[in-house]
């Protein structure tokens, strides 16, 4: 699982799914007290809407290489914590859509899916939530949004060319 909240996560992540929730994960307060140049090097890799989960976390461990080991750790330990929140966020949303419609479910658990995908970029999140929205009807993504009021703030989100 990954953070990012439709972001709930993502580093951003996307973060109802990771990049979408900036903030409902973990800020990265290590970051505090860190050269200027260390910082921009670690927002644009997190909160980059090109980047999938996977690469975020292989190129943020590659900038922690270059940082001493207190931030290492607590880079680690920001990871794990983000990975925590989302997954919290993804039961709590599954317990909100366990008694709507069929319909309803359908939609969420399809836009769950692209929320706990790994390999896509923010951007190929946002497009594939936006287009399984789109093919659904009206009533279906009204219900659910009632359920988890997030998946409002994830849809907001995508149109204004957010990651998730």
């Amino acid at each position: 699982m990954r953070t990012t909240l439709f972001v709930f996560g993502v580093f951003a992540v996307v973060e109802v799914f990771c990049g979408v929730a900036d903030n409902l994960l973990p800020p990265p307060t290590f970051l505090n007290g860190l050269n200027l140049t260390a910082v921009q090097s670690f927002n644009s890799t997190a909160f980059s809407q090109n980047l999938s989960w996977n690469q975020k976390v292989e190129q943020l461990q590659q900038w922690a290489s270059s940082q001493p080991p207190d931030i290492q750790t607590a880079l680690s330990t920001w990871e794990q914590n983000t990975v925590y929140n989302f997954t919290v966020l993804i039961a709590q949303a599954d317990d909100a859509v366990i008694n709507i419609s069929a319909m309803a479910r359908t939609l969420y658990n399809q836009i769950r899916a692209v929320a706990i995908d790994n390999t896509l970029s923010g951007f190929d999140q946002c497009s594939q939530i936006t287009s399984d929205i789109t093919n659904f009807d009206q009533k279906a993504f009204n219900e659910l949004e009632q359920s988890v009021p997030l998946v409002a703030t994830v849809v907001a989100s995508c149109s204004y060319g957010q990651e998730l």
